[in-house]
């Protein structure tokens, strides 16, 4: 099947949820007004919270799945009749301890949790210094396909798409706060996930800057084989377009048969 999917590569303001939802609201609003024939809208890794700004990493994780601006995110994507991926700071409250992760969350247009994945690649830092490390890849079946999602390093490491995509994965969401300077890695990594498994890719950056860190933009959508069908600058930007579910089926069994015969997982 085909999606319609927008990638929103907002300017994330740091620490202020209330200010960042806002934003999302007016993008999901803008996205939908302006085509609404969108079914999906992306938008980046910790959207809700910005991302250099540790010390308040406790105090903005949200419970999920009941969080109150997990819910407020629900409500939206009700109103507009739309799927939101976004991501923000995950609590979990165990026993004796509470940990905290950097995930990302798949609604659907009812605003119900599709599912949910915690970024297993740590930069090294504060990030890994208060997160802990996700050990799960799940697929997601949607009405379109099979949904995995990865967030913003992870996608850097071939291992962990190629998971998503053995298990049947069509469609990779990555949710990012990629930084300047480093566009070639950017574009080299989302060229090579989908090319080196056969599937489309929507990835959502940041734009604007946090602290000390800038974030390069360059959101884009990419056809099964790596071929780039749209992209932002660094400005924020939204970018709306097309995926093809069906041509990712075809072309698994025909030329490009990197999923058929990954036969060297069998002996791992």
């Amino acid at each position: 099947m085909k999606i319609r999917v927008a990638c929103s590569q907002i300017d994330c303001v740091l620490g202020d949820k209330e200010a960042n939802f806002k934003k999302m609201e007016e993008s999901v609003k803008t996205i939908k007004s302006d085509d609404p024939t969108v079914e999906l809208i992306v938008f980046p890794e910790l959207a809700l919270n910005g991302y250099e700004c540790p010390e308040l990493f406790e105090d903005m994780a949200e419970v999920c799945p009941g969080g109150a601006y997990i819910r407020k995110i629900g409500r939206i994507a009700q109103i507009w009749d739309v799927h939101i991926a976004f991501g923000f700071i995950e609590r979990e409250d165990r026993e004796y301890s509470m940990q905290l992760y950097n995930t990302a969350l798949l609604l659907d247009n009812k605003g119900a949790i599709i599912g949910t994945y915690r970024k297993s690649h740590l930069v090294e830092g504060f990030e890994a210094d208060n997160f802990t490390k996700g050990g799960q890849y799940p697929v997601f079946d949607t009405r379109w396909g099979k949904v995995g999602m990865a967030i913003c390093w992870d996608a850097a490491f071939p291992e962990t798409v190629k998971l998503l995509a053995l298990k049947g994965a069509e469609l990779i969401l990555v949710l990012a706060a990629w930084e300047k300077p480093h566009a070639f890695d950017w574009d080299l990594t989302l060229a090579a996930r989908a090319f080196d498994n056969v599937a489309c890719v929507a990835a959502c950056n940041r734009a604007g800057t946090d602290r000390t860190l800038s974030y390069l933009g360059k959101s884009k959508l990419v056809a099964p084989g790596g071929r780039v069908l749209k992209e932002c600058g660094d400005e924020e930007c939204t970018i709306i377009g097309t995926l093809n579910l069906d041509e990712v089926k075809k072309m698994r069994r025909g030329y490009y048969d990197l999923i058929r015969n990954a036969s060297f997982y069998e002996v791992i």
